[in-house]
């Protein structure tokens, strides 16, 4: 169970911003990485002009996640699926110089023919500086999509979260709505925006799920993922940046 006081993040936080955001999805890699290349290929191949391929890639799970370097300012090229332990989930991450859209993402997969349930988490902590405009929002949220035919965009769900607002200046709260299908979530009588959806109840919602967002023995037990990749083509927007350069938030405007 979750320690009310539990402050760690996955690593140590040494793959942040990779690790900002994670998807699950309740299926096993191969067919998570199936799913992705048939709901972005077709667009990926129309403004690139190459193809996503996959393949097996095999070590630690730092060196998996080496394989989604270097990462990109405008446009995703690389997608990794992680089996998770109990094989409940595949989590999937990507090489976006400010991390996943998870959130975006579990929807995006539940929605597609042969989508799975999606679990977006995000969770960053509050280091943003305005004066010297350094540092990373603060932000910590969790979606849940299931596959709905029946609905308009063919899924149902919902999501909650807090987020330092773009000035820096405060915390804004986004509520569930009535498509969530967790107990709610949220702390009404906290004082502050920031502790209505505190750390310690999204990682309980994330432990009710079956997900250890932040132990590192959870992901790829067996040492090996799936990588999705750009391969070929005339090239996309943006620019490479190394993980130290994402690190120390050398993000030129024109970018």
């Amino acid at each position: 169970m979750v320690d009310r006081t539990d402050e760690r993040y996955l690593l140590d936080g040494a793959w942040f911003p990779v690790t900002h955001g994670i998807t699950f999805l309740a299926a096993d890699a191969a067919t998570c990485a199936d799913v992705l290349v048939s709901w972005r290929g077709r667009a990926t191949t129309e403004l690139t002009g190459g193809v996503l391929r996959t393949r097996r890639v095999e070590g630690t799970l730092p060196e998996l996640l080496g394989t989604l370097l270097p990462l990109r300012t405008a446009y995703v090229t690389r997608y990794l699926m992680l089996p998770t332990a109990g094989a409940r989930w595949t989590a999937m991450l990507d090489n976006s110089w400010r991390g996943s859209e998870a959130i975006s993402d579990a929807a995006g997969m539940a929605a597609q023919p042969g989508g799975m349930r999606g679990v977006g988490v995000v969770d960053s902590p509050q280091t943003f500086d305005r004066r010297t405009r350094t540092g990373w929002w603060g932000a910590r949220g969790v979606a849940v999509f299931d596959p709905d035919p029946s609905a308009t965009w063919g899924v149902r769900g919902s999501s909650v979260k807090v987020q330092v607002s773009d000035t820096g200046r405060r915390w804004e709260l986004t509520e569930p709505d009535e498509e969530w299908p967790l107990p709610d979530p949220l702390d009404r009588t906290a004082r502050r925006t920031q502790d209505t959806f505190s750390r310690a109840s999204l990682l309980r919602v994330a432990d009710s799920l079956g997900i250890r967002l932040h132990d590192e023995g959870f992901y790829a037990p067996d040492g090996w993922g799936v990588l999705v990749e750009l391969v070929g083509g005339r090239g996309v927007p943006g620019r490479e940046r190394t993980l130290a350069q994402a690190q120390a938030n050398e993000f030129p405007e024109d970018d």
